[in-house]
């Protein structure tokens, strides 16, 4: 055999090697990618499940916290609602004060119209009175200085 035949069987040999190597390489290659492929399935739907497990957990743990916030807000209004009614019930009739003394003037006006006159004529009453009493006084002296004689 000579050194060109050597060459060219030594060539066809490492192309059917190679030939064969590339195609156990792309069915070695195959393999581990359908290998690959189902574990980062298998990985995708783990972490897909407790991603959901999570998720659920904190959804129920959020709800709880709206619940508790709920009946927060609910108690917060309800004192909010009756500290509001023991103001109005506060605040109103001092809204009426006002009309309520603007009334009481006007009662008082009215009332001195006639009071002052009545105590006026009281007044002359009363003076009028003094005057017969003494009147009264002096005329039973006479009666006395009379009946003595």
């Amino acid at each position: 055999m000579d050194e060109k035949t050597f060459k060219k069987l030594l060539a066809e040999q490492t192309k059917s090697i190679d030939a064969k190597m590339d195609q156990r390489f792309i069915e070695q290659n195959k393999s581990i990618d359908a290998k690959l492929d189902q574990r980062f399935a298998e990985q995708t739907k783990a972490i897909d499940a407790k991603f959901v497990e999570q998720n659920n957990a904190i959804d129920d743990k959020l709800e709880a916290q709206d619940v508790r916030m709920m009946q927060y807000v609910g108690a917060l209004s309800e004192q909010y609602q009756e500290k509001l009614q023991a103001a109005l019930e506060i605040f109103i009739p001092l809204l009426q004060l006002p009309q309520q003394v603007s009334e009481l003037a006007e009662s008082v006006y009215e009332m001195r119209q006639i009071v002052d006159p009545t105590f006026e004529r009281v007044g002359e009453l009363s003076e009028s009175e003094a005057t017969t009493t003494e009147t009264l006084d002096n005329h039973e002296k006479r009666i006395r200085v009379l009946e003595k004689r």
